[in-house]
């Protein structure tokens, strides 16, 4: 058998176990400041409202913190760019986002707080483009989600924004967008 399809198959055997010895470390840890928000004893209600009061809360933090460069533009990214994008996002978002961005992994309804669904043009809409970028680089308090600075530069953060951009589905007709 080749060595591609031995590793495809190992991956497939154990990816339920890696995924969930993730999702014990960063349950224990809160993603890593020590503090998940939300706790799975809640209702679905009770979580989404509380998720949506943290959104609100951040987007306030760094309308604060980026000032006037809160809405200024990122860089253009090419389609080589983008193509790297991709493959960052499944090699490091897609365990807990998904391969389409709207989770529901087995590793994302494990954790505390479960990411939302990144492909949804209401939430998509919700932060600037820079407060993503942001939010990539520096992670987000009360949840799991790491920052990336570490592993990534800011070129390949932008690059899985700009891959993030594509899974984003359209608006459905005679919806609203929540503004920014």
């Amino acid at each position: 058998m080749e060595e591609a399809g031995v590793r495809a198959i190992l991956g497939a055997m154990f990816r339920p176990w890696i995924c969930s010895g993730w999702a014990l470390v960063l349950g224990a840890c809160g993603g890593g400041d020590g503090s998940a928000a939300v706790s799975r004893a809640d209702g679905p209600a009770e979580r989404a409202g509380a998720n949506a009061e943290r959104r609100s809360s951040l987007r306030d933090d760094l309308r604060r913190a980026l000032g006037g460069s809160y809405d200024e533009p990122l860089a253009f990214v090419d389609e080589h760019l983008l193509a790297r994008g991709e493959r960052a996002w499944e090699l490091h978002c897609s365990a807990c986002h998904g391969l389409s961005g709207r989770g529901g992994t087995t590793l994302a309804r494990a954790l505390p707080v479960e990411p939302g669904d990144l492909a949804d043009p209401r939430r998509a809409s919700f932060f600037s483009e820079r407060a993503k970028l942001w939010i990539l680089a520096e992670g987000s308090a009360g949840t799991p989600m790491t920052g990336w600075k570490e592993a990534l530069d800011e070129r390949m953060l932008i690059a899985v924004l700009a891959h993030m951009r594509t899974l984003v589905r359209p608006t459905p007709a005679g919806t609203e967008e929540v503004g920014r």
